[in-house]
């Protein structure tokens, strides 16, 4: 009823609670279905299907606002769409990742600044740069998700859109506290 039908207890998912998901037909609430555009394939629609919801629903979610500092941690399946969406959002953003064969394409995609995390300090780069106003932590790698809490400025926030690989997050309460993350 609030549009936050993802905090829903009563939510059925598809492929998980209801059956569907990589099936030829299924049955769908028609509120929460579109129709791919003329001229757009099946193949290029799927994108936007889960990887684009969930990294939709993490810009959503931090409120980015025009001329913001957005920093994406993990340019992999999900960042390169991130990245887009941030800039739509009229973000100005950061694009992190370990692989330059990753951050070539974000350049492309829009990202105004890239980081390779494995030969420089995404922190240092991103605090030089005046803090990220939002990151967004993608990477299942918990030192990703360190460092992208590390890279906001005071009064950042911080939107973990992936699942960290060994299934917690530790934050620094105190650092959360008094730089108002």
């Amino acid at each position: 009823m609030s549009g936050w039908e993802t905090l829903c207890e009563q939510q059925q998912n598809t492929g998980c609670s209801v059956d569907g998901c990589y099936a030829e037909h299924v049955l769908a609430d028609a509120r929460y279905v579109v129709p791919v555009p003329e001229g757009v394939s099946s193949v290029d629609a799927v994108p936007l299907t889960r990887p684009g919801v969930t990294t939709y629903k993490a810009v959503k979610v931090a409120g980015v606002r025009s001329a913001e500092r957005v920093a994406v941690f993990g340019i992999g399946g999900l960042g390169h769409l991130e990245l887009r969406y941030a800039r739509i959002a009229g973000g100005f953003t950061v694009a992190v990742d370990v692989e330059d064969t990753k951050l070539e394409p974000a350049l492309r995609l829009g990202a105004d600044h890239t980081v390779n995390a494995a030969t420089s300090d995404p922190v240092a780069e991103i605090q030089a740069l005046g803090g990220a106003d939002v990151a967004i932590a993608l990477a299942a790698s918990p030192r990703s998700f360190e460092q992208a809490f590390a890279s906001l400025r005071r009064g950042g926030r911080l939107v973990r859109g992936g699942r960290p690989a060994d299934g917690r997050l530790d934050l620094p309460v105190f650092d959360v506290v008094l730089r108002g993350i």
